[in-house]
């Protein structure tokens, strides 16, 4: 039997892309994303220098741990991102240095808290 009802996917679509519900919600998890990768990011005890010449400075891989709302032509979403240089060593390691998994960890911890969430626990 079809539905009585139709949705408008043009107007559906204008309300994922804009709706200010759905930016908080995105806001509010980015946000909670960040505080917990931050809190499992290592932080070394000393300031060295690279041969590039950059000065990396203990905590400055935490600090660039950031989020942002990405809209595109349908809908809106939230990512989180680290802008230094070595994150990719610390998620999956080198040869001299084992992978620590700082972002898979976040993502596990934020999903654990979503079942717990949902589940009433």
């Amino acid at each position: 039997m079809p539905s009585r009802y139709r949705v408008d996917a043009n107007a559906f679509a204008d309300f994922l892309k804009n709706s200010s519900y759905i930016h908080a919600e995105l806001t509010r998890a980015g946000q909670e994303a960040v505080a917990i990768w931050k809190a499992l990011a290592p932080v070394g005890n000393r300031t060295h220098i690279t041969r590039g010449g950059y000065v990396d400075r203990p905590g400055s891989y935490r600090d660039s741990i950031r989020y942002k709302i990405m809209r595109n032509p349908t809908r809106m979403k939230v990512r989180v991102y680290t802008t230094d240089y070595k994150a990719h060593w610390l998620e999956f390691g080198t040869v001299k240095m084992a992978a620590r998994h700082p972002m898979a960890d976040a993502r596990e911890e934020l999903l654990r808290q979503a079942k717990y969430k949902r589940h009433g626990i």
